[in-house]
Parts: C-alpha cells; sequence; structure tokens
C-alpha cells in the first residue's frame, strides 16, 4: 500500500489603516488566496513468495496479483476584502465580501464561482456623552447587529461528471458508471443574521455577552 498527500497553500495580504480628524478611523484589507490538495492511494496484492521477508509485488506470482488505485485532486482560488469604520470609538461598521472558485463544480463560471457578503453594526453606547456618569459601574455596554453569507463546497470530487470505475465480470474487467454526474452543483450558501448586546460591570469583573 502507497498513499501519498500534498497540499500547498498560498495567501497575501495588503492592510491599510489610518486615523484623520481624531475621530475617524479607518483599516482597510485586500486579500488572495489559493490552495491545492492532491491524495492518492495505491494497492497491490500478490501471493506465492518465497520468503516472508520479500515485500515486492513482482517477486511473487505476477499472474494472481492485484492492483488497485485512487487519487483526488481539489482547486480553491479566493479573493477577499473587508473595510472598517469607527467615528469617534462609538459607532463602528464592518463590511466583508469575498469570491471563491472551486475545482468542485462545473466549469461553468455562474457555478464555480461564489460571492459571499457579510456587514456588522455596532454602536457603543457606554462611550456616549450621558454614560459617563454610570462608567464607574459600566465599563462597557455595545449594541451589535450583524449579518453574512458562508459558502459550503463540502461535496466529492468530479461529483458533476460521469466517472467510470472498474468492474469485475466473468468474461474479464469491464467499466460502468461510477457516479450520477449532477451538472448543476454549484456552492452551497447559507445566510445568518445576529443581534448582541456587550455588558461590563465594575471594572470588568462581570461581563455578559
Amino acid at each position: 500500500t502507497k498513499t501519498d498527500t500534498k497540499y500547498w497553500s498560498w495567501r497575501n495580504i495588503l492592510t491599510y489603516i489610518h486615523t484623520f480628524g481624531e475621530v475617524h478611523n479607518v483599516n482597510f484589507m485586500l486579500g488572495q488566496e489559493m490552495s491545492h490538495s492532491h491524495w492518492e492511494n495505491q494497492v497491490s496484492n500478490a501471493t506465492g513468495f518465497l520468503s516472508n521477508s520479500v515485500h515486492d509485488p513482482s517477486a511473487g506470482d505476477v499472474t494472481n496479483s492485484t492492483g488497485t488505485g485512487t487519487q483526488s485532486n481539489s482547486k480553491l482560488y479566493s479573493f477577499f476584502g473587508r473595510a472598517f469604520y469607527s467615528y469617534d470609538d462609538r459607532y463602528l461598521a464592518t463590511f466583508t465580501l469575498r469570491r471563491d472558485g472551486s475545482s468542485k463544480f462545473s466549469p461553468d463560471n455562474k457555478k464555480q464561482w461564489g460571492w459571499f457578503p457579510s456587514a456588522a453594526l455596532a454602536w457603543k453606547i457606554s462611550n456616549e456623552g450621558f454614560m459617563k456618569s454610570a462608567n464607574q459601574v459600566v465599563n462597557n455596554l455595545k449594541l451589535r447587529l450583524g449579518w453574512g453569507s458562508t459558502g459550503n463546497q463540502n461535496v466529492p470530487d468530479w461529483a458533476y461528471m460521469a466517472i467510470l470505475s472498474a468492474k469485475a465480470t466473468p468474461w474479464g474487467n469491464g467499466v460502468l458508471t461510477g457516479n450520477t454526474p449532477n451538472v448543476d452543483l454549484k456552492w452551497e450558501t447559507t445566510d445568518s443574521y445576529n443581534v448582541g448586546l456587550d455588558l461590563n460591570f465594575f471594572h470588568n469583573r462581570i461581563e455578559l455577552i
């Protein structure tokens, strides 16, 4: 039995942070990532060895030897970005966007690539002027709203196309279709929403999230 596994990834990220006017803070990020996974397995069987210490299948009875093998390859390409803005550390907004392309789907551009945006808003109520008198008790009070879209590519390799597999028959080895192709396979998209309240009391000794 021989198993060969390879994986590599390459990521590039560019970030820009700037504060201006003492109350405006921005943070921009752009990135690109690609990865490649390869898995290969080979199995050989033979009998008729002269010694148990021999591990080469060709040293046995080659007329009765068998061999099988499988392999899998997948690639993922991604582009992503994030924009963050804060005003006086009271009002915060974050927007992100991803574009992912997977080799597990049909080469049709509309199915192979997916867009996945998200947005979040926050209000630090504890930094407002009317909360100064309560700062000794309430150290942090923040209201959060969020929405996001995520993608799922967890499907078998080459499921969108017909694959042939070997099949033993009384007349020798043959081939048949190993799966039912689905050319309509594409990214699964899931949307999520959240509302949250962060609350810290008494010099952060008590924290509620």
